[in-house]
């Protein structure tokens, strides 16, 4: 059962930083006594991926080499020796750019390594995304407000187990991104409204929920299922297989969907 979970910056002591190859200005720090791993974007830096692969993995950008990190001591950070991993914005004073941060469990689950592993978000001002990349089995995942802790942004629950698993801070506009990663997946964000929801469903047959802001909701391909009346303009894209919406009439905007319900 997986346990991510992305919550208010709690520092970490700075060990060793390790410069990323895409940009020299993002760097890493690894504290192996108290497992506590921090990776903190470069002032100009926008996107920031962390992954489970060869040990706990971090980019800066969309190509070039993942790079790893180590303590002081030379002991590199892995999902089965880090229990807290920060993901911070830059220490600036110029006003944050939007920032992407990804978590990706494409590579492998996180909490198969270390039931206890949490993931720490604190990205800009505003018009932020946080992307969560699935793992290619049966995914059921919620994402809804923050109901405690920060003030604003939101909250995901990565195996619809009622505990919340990824918290984010954030300012306004700004968007969460869940992409299953094939067979039928629920993504659920029917109890979101501080921020844009966009659901990527991938290959199997798809549940989507939205929130209440303009959402994006992709099936991919299989018989998919929308839910997307809320009052808000969604886009709803079907694709490939048979699928079924329940929409705002006249406000949605749906394409390849073979149902409609209003």
């Amino acid at each position: 059962m997986k346990r991510i979970l992305l919550s208010a910056l709690i520092g970490a002591s700075a060990i060793a930083a390790i410069p990323s190859a895409a940009n020299a200005s993002t760097t890493c720090t690894f504290d192996s006594a108290k497992r506590k791993l921090e990776v903190r974007y470069g002032a100009g830096d926008t996107r920031v991926t962390v992954r489970n692969g060869f040990g706990l993995e971090f980019r800066a950008g969309t190509t070039g080499a993942f790079q790893n990190c180590f303590s002081a001591t030379g002991v590199m950070s892995s999902a089965a020796n880090t229990d807290k991993v920060t993901i911070a914005a830059a220490n600036s004073t110029a006003a944050a750019l939007p920032q992407t941060t990804t978590i990706d469990e494409s590579q492998g689950d996180f909490s198969s390594s270390n039931p206890k592993l949490q993931f720490f978000v604190l990205t800009g001002t505003g018009g932020d995304r946080l992307v969560v990349n699935e793992t290619s089995s049966l995914d059921q995942v919620g994402v809804q407000n923050q109901t405690g802790g920060l003030a604003i942004g939101p909250a995901v629950d990565l195996d619809m187990d009622g505990d919340i698993d990824i918290r984010m801070t954030t300012g306004f506009d700004s968007v969460v991104q869940v992409n299953g990663n094939g067979f039928s997946d629920l993504l659920d964000a029917s109890k979101l409204t501080v921020a844009q929801a966009v659901l990527i469903g991938g290959d199997g047959n798809d549940t989507l929920k939205g929130g209440s802001k303009q959402d994006n909701l992709d099936g991919g391909i299989g018989n998919d299922r929308f839910f997307a009346k809320d009052g808000a303009i969604d886009i709803v894209t079907g694709g490939t297989g048979t699928d079924h919406a329940t929409m705002d009439f006249n406000l949605d905007r749906p394409s390849s969907v073979e149902q409609q319900d209003f």
